[in-house]
């Protein structure tokens, strides 16, 4: 029988049924339904917590993927950093993985993580100059100053593995010099973190792994694995490393021992051996050698690896170092060449046992190579580098470079060529900086003949037909150098003084040449411009030519011709002066565009931010047209050439700071210069279309220019030319004003034009103004010439055109004067009623002429915020990335501040010129009054 009983248990169980459905699609929903103020909120507590930008994208919690665990999957993580790493990415993580014992979690005391993964990481972590880290993001916690006993604190979280699948990872730490890329990573550990001592398990693997060190590569896109269990003691902060293996292409290294960091200082004790291995595994470390064929390379003979790295390493010192390398009898040869590397035998020692760079001992006992039957030989010997380096070294051998290609199997690559070395140096740099020279011994020589290389990387062939170098310890004598790059030649010959010091402390290297060429074609050499572009790339990235400061070189220079951009020049000569991060020209003297040109000045890099420029040129019979189209600041800065032909002789000042593109910043542009027309004309100007038709006259729109001289100053960027006489087939100009970096103008052109040439409009202006005169003087004729004022402004592309016939006025009002002079009475009076009508005329014309000034000027304003605010959202709307979207938003913001204020400033400047229209009719109406 169906009792209450087990009805109600029934019926509790559904309820609690009901209940439990509930309860896990809350789970489900709450973070769907709510899924967008989640993401806000995390957001805006992450980057209220971090000195950086952090993003993420999709989100998701899923019980099925590990079940009976929770797994919390979030997309596109990127982090970027603030101030001085602006521009840099710190993690740009595709996908992130955690699973989560969902037990623990509501338990509450001890949360514990099965695993965390990272997928297609990208990891970019930078050290600057000043020890300052990218990675250094965390804010200070000012909320309490409470002390935490971090001794018997436990960790509240629980985890038990990571990895990392398919990702790069670099390390730049520009204050040590010290460079690291991996590249296609996979790396995975595994351990208790909640024990004070437990073991991590660890193994990596990378397509590609570089490593430099000032500057010199020492590993390059080399294979690497490491197999790594860590004795992990937390409590005392010591790490030991114990039977882990470095494999690097073919070659495995052992290494042991341990990292511990008591406080701020890290204490190392780590050596690495690859004992006496096979000489093919070293063989593997070569690049050209280790390629698809590498299996098939018959290799005999030993290679043997050994060092350390030990001591205390701080901000204020290193750890000792230590290596030493040994071949014996090694030889090489790949069946399908016919030559192979015969009898190599090295003995290289590298010992710093403190770690003071000064202590650096290098001492290569012995080199020897024979590239077939041809040996070559080298010692090096090296003490106190940094204090006064002590060198022994000999070189002696000669290398046919042909023989390389009969030895490693280097695809799309041509080499040939003799190179012979035989010379020897030994002494302290100290005794040549003193001038003791004979107290140093170098001498010998190297010479180049006939090598000729090209390769995919570097397809342009190169030819050096020959080149000599005679050591002594003041310089090297360079002589008969003959080469060829491309279509481009060059002969030098010279002097190069205090290469010693420049090649063991950096010091700056002088030199002397005479340098020679036919043609140098920099377009070729620079190669095709690239029409790939990355959606993440920097668009802060320098493209300034960096002058180096370790250099000290002049060139006594004659070029025939040279090919750069889209300029031909010919015939240079001069000097070339490299210095002090500065680039100078001397007595230059050059052709180009059917013009003769002549310069000196200079270029520096001094400030890399700022480059800087500042120069003098004589220009000799340039065509104007030509000019235009070849130099974007003839462009900017003289745009009415764009409708000018003819040809002009020029001088010109100027002081600029360039931008990226190595083009001038016009705003910080100063100088000054002169400008002699040419037998010019100017058809179809906006301008001179512009003044024709408001005098309705087509007389205007083609002049022919009688020769003009004219000069100039460049203030800020803007153009100011002084009041000049300008004669032409049609009328007479004066004119002045200034034109801008923002192609705006401000012009004031006086034209004397003859008055048959005036238009209709012009005619009843005229007719308007005499009729009275006429009445009391019968058969009176005004001059036959009219002074019109053309009041330019706007911009180059939309001129705008005021004009002025005051003195028609002023003229007609002399000749009333006259003609009246016998009726005094009756004419003052009459003359004061008309003074009073063209007082209040002048007047009212001022005040529409002035509300004319104030529309336009408010209608160009809109304009500008227009085209400014549209031009920003553009760049925010082609931003493919977040990162990119992210600057370009910044960008956006920065250029419609910017174009506010243009368009104010152009408001407010037409505000100043209709108050100056008022203010001179005002002037002209009491002029009329009082007289």
């Amino acid at each position: 029988m169906y009792t209450i009983e087990q009805h109600f248990m029934k019926t509790l169980l559904k309820v609690l049924a009901g209940l439990l459905i509930l309860l896990l699609t809350a789970a489900f929903a709450l973070p769907i339904i709510y899924k967008d103020d989640i993401v806000a909120k995390v957001k805006s507590t992450v980057n209220e917590n971090v000195n950086a930008k952090v993003s993420f994208g999709d989100f998701s919690l899923s019980f099925f993927k590990s079940f009976p665990h929770l797994t919390f999957s979030i997309q596109d993580v990127m982090v970027i950093g603030v101030d001085s790493f602006s521009n840099d990415t710190l993690a740009n993580i595709k996908e992130l993985n955690t699973v989560v014992d969902i037990m623990t979690v509501i338990q509450g005391k001890q949360i514990k993580i099965n695993s965390i993964n990272l997928y297609k990481a990208n990891l970019n972590i930078i050290v600057l100059p000043s020890g300052k880290a990218n990675w250094d993001i965390a804010k200070a916690d000012t909320s309490t100053t409470e002390v935490v006993d971090t001794a018997t604190t436990k960790f509240n979280i629980e985890l038990t593995s990571y990895s990392l699948e398919k990702s790069n990872i670099t390390y730049d730490d520009r204050s040590l010099t010290f460079y690291t890329s991996l590249k296609n990573v996979y790396h995975k550990g595994s351990g208790d973190f909640t024990q004070d001592l437990f073991t991590l398990l660890t193994e990596t693997t990378a397509d590609e792994l570089t490593v430099s060190f000032a500057g010199v590569s020492y590993l390059n896109k080399v294979k690497a694995k490491v197999v790594a269990p860590i004795e992990m003691n937390m409590k005392d902060f010591i790490f030991t490393f114990k039977e882990n293996t470095f494999n690097i292409n073919d070659l495995i290294i052992d290494f042991a021992g341990s990292v511990a960091m008591p406080d701020t200082n890290i204490d190392l004790d780590l050596s690495f051996d690859a004992k006496k291995s096979e000489f093919k595994n070293f063989l593997s470390l070569i690049p050209a050698i280790y390629s698809s064929s590498f299996d098939q390379l018959q290799a005999n003979g030993k290679f043997a690896l050994k060092g350390y790295y030990k001591g205390r390493m701080n901000a204020v010192s290193m750890p000792g170092f230590g290596i030493d390398i040994i071949i014996e009898d090694g030889n090489f040869k790949y069946p399908d060449l016919p030559t192979g590397v015969n009898n190599v035998q090295m003995n290289l020692v590298v010992d710093d046992k403190d770690g003071i760079f000064d202590h650096t001992i290098v001492d290569l006992k012995k080199l020897h190579v024979e590239f077939g039957t041809e040996p070559f030989d080298a010692t090096l010997s090296l003490k106190t580098p940094e204090s006064d380096p002590d060198i022994n070294t000999t070189v002696k051998g000669k290398i046919d470079l042909a023989n390389i290609l009969k030895i490693v199997p280097i695809e799309d690559t041509k080499l040939s060529g003799i190179i012979n070395a035989d010379f020897t140096a030994s002494g302290k740099l100290s005794t040549i900086e003193k001038g003791n020279y004979e107290s140093f011994n170098a001498k010998g020589n190297i010479s180049i003949n006939n090598l000729n290389y090209s390769s995919k990387e570097s397809p342009l062939p190169l030819n050096i037909q020959t080149a000599n170098f005679n050591l002594s310890p003041q310089y090297i004598a360079l002589s008969n150098l003959k080469a060829k790059y491309g279509k481009s030649d060059f002969t030098a010959n010279g002097k190069l003084e205090n290469y010693i010091a420049y090649a063991l402390k950096g010091s700056t290297i002088k030199a002397r040449l005479d340098f020679r060429s036919q043609l140098l074609d920099v377009n070729e050499m620079m190669g095709p411009e690239s029409t790939e572009t990355s959606a993440a790339e920097n668009t802060d990235t320098l493209t300034i030519i960096e002058i180096p400061a370790s250099i000290d070189f002049a060139l006594n220079s004659k070029i025939n011709a040279i090919k750069y951009d889209n300029i031909d020049i010919t015939n240079l000569e001069g000097s070339i002066i490299i210095k002090d991060k500065k680039l100078s020209f001397e007595g230059v003297s050059l052709n180009t565009l059917d013009a003769n040109v002549k310069m000196d000045g200079y270029y520096t890099t001094a400030d890399i931010k700022k480059p800087d420029v500042d120069m003098n040129f004589v220009i000799q019979n340039m065509d104007i047209q030509k000019a235009f189209k070849t130099f974007n600041t003839v462009q900017k800065l003289a745009p009415i050439a764009e409708n000018t032909t003819g040809k002009f002789n020029g001088s010109l000042t100027f002081n600029t700071i360039l931008g990226n593109d190595m083009s001038p910043v016009l705003n910080t542009t100063q100088g000054a210069g002169s400008i002699e027309l040419l037998g010019t004309s100017i058809k179809g100007s906006k301008l001179f279309v512009k003044i024709s038709d408001a005098l309705k006259t087509d007389k205007l729109k083609e002049l022919n220019i009688k020769n003009t001289k004219l000069q100039f100053k460049i203030i800020d960027g803007r153009v100011v030319v002084q009041p000049f006489d300008v004669a032409t087939n049609v009328a007479n100009f004066n004119i002045g004003g200034s034109s801008g970096l923002d192609q705006s103008i401000d012009y004031i052109l006086k034209i004397k034009l003859p008055k048959n040439s005036l238009g209709t409009a012009g005619a009843d202006v005229i007719n308007g103004l005499t009729s009275a005169l006429n009445k009391n003087l019968p058969g009176y004729k005004t001059s036959d010439e009219i002074n019109v004022n053309a009041l330019v402004g706007g911009l180059v592309s939309q001129p705008t055109v005021k004009l002025s016939m005051a003195d028609i006025g002023s003229n007609l009002k002399s000749a009333v004067k006259d003609a009246l002079n016998d009726k005094k009475d009756a004419a003052v009076a009459k003359g004061k009623e008309e003074a009073r009508k063209r007082a209040a005329q002048i007047l009212a014309t001022a005040q529409n002429q002035a509300n004319i000034i104030k529309q336009e000027a408010r209608n160009l304003a809109d304009q500008t915020r227009k085209q400014g605010y549209a031009a920003a959202d553009k760049i925010v709307a082609e931003a493919s990335n977040p990162i990119a979207k992210a600057a370009a938003k910044k960008l956006a913001e920065k250029m419609k501040k910017e174009t506010d204020e243009k368009a104010n400033k152009l408001i407010a400047e037409g505000d100043k010129k209709a108050e100056a229209v008022l203010a001179k009719a005002k002037a002209e109406a009491d002029a009329l009054l009082i007289n």
